[in-house]
């Protein structure tokens, strides 16, 4: 609806006086008509509501290993939990052990906007160990 104009990283950087290092400042987020006079930013993040509730999009939950690292073997998955919490960690670790190989689930998994409490980029970051005793009990 709106293109993004690409941006030069030379126009956005500044120098500083002191080192002599070059830091990018962040452009500002213009409004746009197209988008109801919200910023790009804005706009997406109220489509939220509206692609979830569609139910188009869909993930399985699965996991693989992956034994081309260097040092040690990797372990990526997606697990159907509401929140990382040491207890879902700790499930995931005994569900794993109990195969030890590339599970996929065979059951499609899609949310409406209400069933997930918090749509951000980090709705499911590990949190700190100094954070554990901060967690709710939800």
């Amino acid at each position: 609806m709106v293109p993004e104009r690409p941006r030069s990283f030379i126009e956005n950087a500044v120098k500083a006086p002191l080192t002599g290092m070059f830091t990018l400042k962040k452009p500002p987020d213009h409004t746009h008509a197209k988008f109801g006079g919200l910023t790009r930013h804005q706009w997406s993040e109220q489509q939220i509501p509206t692609i979830a509730d569609e139910k188009n999009t869909i993930v399985f939950e699965h996991w693989t290993l992956h034994h081309d690292y260097r040092h040690g073997i990797d372990l990526q998955g997606t697990i159907d939990v509401p929140y990382l919490t040491i207890t879902a960690v700790n499930n995931f670790i005994v569900r794993f052990l109990a195969i030890e190989n590339h599970f996929h689930s065979a059951s499609p998994l899609s949310y409406s906007y209400a069933d997930i409490e918090y749509w951000g980029p980090d709705a499911n970051a590990i949190i700190e160990p100094d954070d554990w005793n901060n967690l709710s009990s939800k």
